[in-house]
């Protein structure tokens, strides 16, 4: 059997479809094998056996075996073959839904769903994130960038655009895309997050020991304010020195007004003067 299938392997790879079906059936004959039909059905599909290949999917299909993804490909290329794109579809997704663990077979079939409902929002996240825990990161960033032309206001989308870009070592664009997650959130702590992300881009970007440019700056004072509106006395005092360390001229009234806010804050309550009573009658 292993000779056939080997045999059959060389054939299909050389474009001799009928050949190739011809030694994956003197295969099976001997066992029947999930893998082996799938093979068989691709090379009947190829060879445009459409009603043999498409019967030799079902099968698998209904076997319910680890190849069920695979024959959910195949069935879907036999609908598409036949014009019938709706049942395609759907068997790309239900392919898509068995191969979480499968990269390439799920590559495969996300792209197939995409071709046929490219407003398929889901799956073409759900695709983004496959390359991109692939390492595919080109290919992830421009599923990423086809999302945001549908969901231009997806935090998500952009997380993942910033995730792909610094694997990248593009911190120009990470730094953007952090900026655009910042105008998405309302929330202080993630807010401060985001800030940091953007103030270590840009310390990439500018190199080790050199002065931070204007987006760096931003994100120290932005810093600075979110930690005083949190009562991290500390943390809003150490940006606010390095903005100094930075630039001491830059914004510096704005600057300043958050020292001042600070040392109010860090005075004792009981240093601070009472207001004057009211004298009695």
């Amino acid at each position: 059997r292993q000779v056939l299938t080997m045999m059959g392997d060389l054939l299909f790879a050389t474009g001799r479809f009928a050949d190739a079906t011809s030694h994956y059936e003197r295969a099976l004959q001997q066992g029947v094998k999930p893998e082996l039909q799938v093979k068989l059905g691709n090379a009947l599909l190829k060879a445009g056996n459409l009603k043999e290949a498409g019967e030799i999917f079902e099968a698998v299909v209904k076997g319910q075996s680890f190849y069920a993804a695979d024959a959910y490909l195949g069935l879907g290329d036999v609908h598409r073959a036949e014009g019938l794109t709706e049942k395609a579809r759907s068997d790309y997704k239900e392919g898509f839904k068995r191969s979480q663990y499968r990269t390439e077979l799920r590559e495969q079939l996300g792209e197939r769903i995409l071709e046929l409902d490219p407003e398929d929002i889901d799956t073409r996240f759900d695709l983004a994130k496959t390359y991109q825990r692939a390492r595919d990161y080109d290919k992830a960033i421009a599923h990423y960038r086809e999302l945001l032309k549908r969901q231009p206001d997806s935090y998500d989308a952009y997380q993942g655009l910033a995730e792909c870009y610094v694997a990248k070592e593009d911190y120009e664009s990470a730094k953007g895309a952090y900026k655009r997650m910042v105008e998405l959130t309302e929330e202080a702590g993630r807010k401060a997050l985001l800030y940091r992300k953007v103030l270590e881009a840009e310390e990439k970007l500018v190199g080790e020991g050199n002065k931070l440019g204007e987006d760096g700056l931003e994100a120290l004072l932005e810093l600075a304010k979110l930690y005083l509106a949190q009562g991290k006395k500390d943390e809003a005092k150490s940006q606010l020195e390095r903005l100094g360390e930075e630039n001491p001229d830059w914004r510096s009234d704005e600057v300043a007004a958050l020292w001042a806010e600070l040392e109010s804050l860090q005075t004792p309550e009981s240093e601070v003067e009472a207001p004057p009573q009211p004298e009695g009658p």
